[in-house]
């Protein structure tokens, strides 16, 4: 099951990559275990760094966009030499 960075971030699909790496900001610093008491802190954290890692690359946001709505053809295509 693909997770939705998107919604971890609580972003838009359209957002632009000032507003993921605002966004991801503003979530780490509430969620940091240091300030954060919850037990899942540190799972949240990962999660937040792993849609950021995600996001916050042009290439990698792409093959996840296309991978979230479900274009299959493009992990199939021929690479070119």
């Amino acid at each position: 099951v693909l997770k939705d960075y998107y919604k971890i971030l609580r972003v838009s699909h359209l957002a632009r990559p000032e507003e993921i790496k605002r966004s991801y900001r503003r979530l780490a610093s509430r969620y940091h275990p240091d300030v954060y008491n919850g037990q899942d802190a540190h799972a949240i954290l990962v999660e937040l760094n792993q849609a950021y890692e995600i996001l916050s690359n042009p290439d990698t946001k792409w093959l996840y966009d296309q991978h979230l709505h479900g274009n299959y053809e493009v992990f199939n295509m021929p690479v070119q030499p």
